[in-house]
């Protein structure tokens, strides 16, 4: 008898709710978490905040977190990224959330993470305790960010052997591009605000080389406009620069406004996995309009554009927008761009022996 009634009760469900639009469905299982959720207290805030979030994460793909909600504190945070002054334990890092994992890209001399013994490529898995994973970018840089003199702990692995020690925050600034003038090379950490002048102004200075290399490793965009002012550095005025691809077929064409600072002279440009976005178009550009090669492994394949729209409660939404594309109208989402020369070794982000290794740098910068 008991058994006949809950089966009653589940079989009643679908028959008692005539409408089956989504959004009828949609309120139809609000209601019913509402009033008869075991286990939890819920709202409608709750509920409203978690379908936003299922909204936008069913548009992603593994591993390609786009479209996503922002809260307060990581807008925040994104908000102060470009600056040149900082606090933290002076790493550049990259974030799987996928598997919570967040790998060393770079560790900045006399930092507290250089003196904590963390190395390039040492995969970090938990701050403070916390697992990383299904934590955002931004989550991450937050906490491991804070006021001089604090500390932060850290547990990470590097191969099989796992390291956990309390590292120390202190200020430190950096730009985003370099100029090595042993070798010639241009690293461009990331396109953030003023990257493009940053460049122009190394180049100014540094114009009468016969050739140059720019090392985009671990540069996996930032601020687009900063790419293209930098391409517009090289090509002749008035050429096409690159296209962005929007809804409805709606295509936008962006030119060189400048005369080229370097024209005429051979490039090479260094890329590996996590060279993305901004970074990957600027190389494909230079490729089809200058005289460069590219070396190293092949890159991210991130051609998609991102924008991000403030919310009522301080938080924002990111979603794709568009993409853009080489002057020819290509683009390597997914794929990635394949050098012209491969160079395994020069995956790892120790610019200096691996460079030279390949034979793309004479000596170290």
């Amino acid at each position: 008898m008991r058994m006949s009634l809950l089966l009653a009760i589940w079989c009643m469900g679908p028959f008692a709710y005539a409408d089956s639009s989504a959004k009828a469905r949609f309120e139809k299982v609000k209601n019913l978490l509402l009033s008869e959720y075991y286990g939890k207290d819920l709202n409608e805030e709750q509920l409203y905040e978690a379908a936003l979030k299922g909204m936008l994460a069913n548009l992603n793909t593994p591993g390609r977190p786009w479209n996503r909600l922002i809260s307060p504190t990581e807008l925040q945070t994104n908000m102060n990224s470009p600056s040149k002054k900082l606090s933290g334990i002076g790493v550049e890092v990259s974030v799987r959330p996928q598997d919570g994992r967040m790998k060393v890209r770079s560790v900045f001399p006399g930092s507290g993470a250089e003196k904590a013994g963390l190395r390039v490529q040492d995969q970090i898995v938990s701050i403070n305790g916390v697992s990383l994973k299904d934590h955002s970018f931004s989550e991450v840089i937050h906490h491991l960010r804070g006021e001089p003199g604090t500390q932060v702990e850290l547990t990470w692995f590097r191969g099989r052997k796992k390291f956990k020690k309390a590292v120390n925050r202190h200020s430190f600034s950096f730009p985003s591009v370099v100029f090595y003038p042993v070798s010639q090379t241009f690293k461009v950490r990331a396109f953030e605000k003023g990257s493009a002048s940053e460049f122009e102004n190394l180049l100014k200075k540094n114009h009468n080389f016969s050739k140059i290399t720019i090392d985009l490793r671990g540069n996996s965009g930032g601020v687009f406009e900063e790419a293209v002012h930098v391409a517009d550095l090289f090509v002749p005025k008035g050429a096409v620069l690159g296209r962005g691809l929007h809804k409805n077929g709606e295509e936008i064409v962006f030119y060189s406004e400048k005369k080229p600072l370097w024209s005429r002279k051979p490039i090479k440009i260094v890329v590996n996995e996590e060279t993305a976005s901004g970074a990957e178009w600027l190389a494909a550009t230079l490729k089809e309009l200058v005289d460069v090669k590219i070396v190293g492994t092949r890159t991210f394949g991130k051609w998609n554009i991102q924008k991000v729209v403030l919310l009522s409660n301080d938080s924002a939404v990111r979603y794709t927008f568009g993409q853009f594309l080489t002057p020819s109208g290509r683009h390597y989402e997914g794929r990635g761009i394949e050098p012209d020369e491969k160079f395994p070794s020069l995956n790892r982000m120790k610019p200096s022996s691996n460079l030279i290794k390949a034979g793309l740098l004479k000596s170290v910068p």
